[in-house]
């Protein structure tokens, strides 16, 4: 008894770097794009940041015709949090890899605000009134691009500035790579729902592009065979 609770004792602490079980996923899941939904900022209104993810996840089914011709059918499962540690795993398990980001927040100085980054991809949406903050909430973006830039292929920027401005008055820092839909006011976004639509259908093609690469390099590795006689 003594020996084995020494053993016990002894033991190394457990790899912080090993992956977190997922109890929420599903066989369905296995298909589908995974997508971050991660609040960022200091203050969270849970009702406003409530309204506009139900908008987000009202994009997890869509339709895409593949250069077949044939109706290929999308789904997204977003998800509240996920750890890098899993995302290593995807070269084992695909349905693991974190393709797309969405970040919830809001501006320090603006408590009623609501920022948004979506990638997968991210793809951001974030509420500014000066240059400073659409800066500081490009560079968020761009950071956790980076965090993720083992699996991500696509980004997206949504960007609500104020109201009395045009979109372009504040223009984005020369290092963000990212595309950016800009809107005046985030109770407006019509087109948002739509834009995410084309978001997961540009992961669609990528995901199909180095599909059909794999199947070309099968073929090209494929010994032949010839009968002599």
């Amino acid at each position: 008894m003594r020996s084995s609770v020494s053993v016990i004792l002894s033991s190394p602490i457990p790899d912080s770097n090993m992956s977190h079980p997922d109890y929420e996923q599903t066989a369905h899941d296995h298909a589908a794009i995974l997508v971050l939904v991660k609040h960022t900022g200091e203050q969270s209104k849970h009702k406003s940041v409530g309204r506009i993810l139900e908008r987000v996840s009202r994009v997890s089914q869509t339709k895409v015709t593949d250069c077949s011709g044939v109706p290929r059918d999308i789904s997204a499962r977003f998800v509240r949090d996920y750890p890098v540690e899993n995302n290593d795993w995807g070269d084992y398990q695909t349905h693991r890899r974190l393709l797309g980001l969405i970040t919830v927040g809001e501006s320090l100085d603006l408590f009623e605000s609501i920022l948004i980054l979506i990638y997968s991809i991210c793809a951001p949406i974030g509420k500014y009134d000066t240059q400073t903050e659409l800066n500081e909430l490009c560079r968020v973006h761009e950071s956790l691009k980076v965090k993720y830039s083992s699996t991500l292929y696509d980004s997206r920027c949504v960007l609500i500035g104020p109201p009395e401005s045009e979109p372009s008055s504040f223009p984005t820092p020369s290092n963000f790579k990212a595309r950016a839909l800009r809107y005046h006011d985030g109770e407006a976004c019509v087109q948002l729902e739509g834009q995410i639509t084309e978001f997961l259908s540009s992961l669609f093609w990528v995901l199909e592009s180095k599909r059909l690469e794999r199947s070309r390099e099968k073929v090209d590795k494929v010994c032949k065979y010839h009968a002599t006689t």
